[in-house]
């Protein structure tokens, strides 16, 4: 059982987060400054935000590497909201249930999947994501 904690620790430390919401919305939105801690511009394309919570089962039913990997797969990239950190966020993109992948390009909110199932959720990627044109 340790062995899985530990696994699942370290699946989601990989993984950028948006630990307030200025730091989504100058990310979202397009701001010139760059984001802090992270260094990173703002947004000019699409990408992926996890919303979960340190608490939640069904999120840790997921497998964040099949889904990282399929992210990666389509070139956008994914973040994570921590609901017990940042939950104002959460509630800006009326985020009813956990876990709650939703895929944003700048300024527009464009499909949300609610499910703990990593088939569901890898399905939906590949559904609402276009392949890079070198990959397919």
């Amino acid at each position: 059982m340790r062995l899985f904690a530990f696994y699942f620790i370290s699946a989601f430390s990989r993984m950028r987060t948006f630990d307030t919401h200025l730091d989504f919305e100058n990310y979202w939105f397009g701001k010139s400054e760059p984001v802090k801690p992270a260094g990173i511009r703002a947004a000019d394309s699409a990408f992926l935000v996890l919303f979960s919570a340190s608490w939640c089962g069904p999120c840790k039913r997921l497998d964040m590497d099949t889904i990282e990997a399929t992210a990666k797969l389509h070139g956008v990239p994914l973040w994570k909201v921590e609901q017990t950190v940042n939950d104002y966020t959460a509630g800006f993109c009326d985020i009813r249930a956990l876990p709650t992948f939703v895929l944003f390009t700048p300024r527009v909110i464009v499909s949300k999947v609610t499910s703990s199932s990593t088939d569901e959720v890898v399905n939906w990627i590949n559904g609402v994501c276009p392949l890079p044109a070198k990959a397919k």
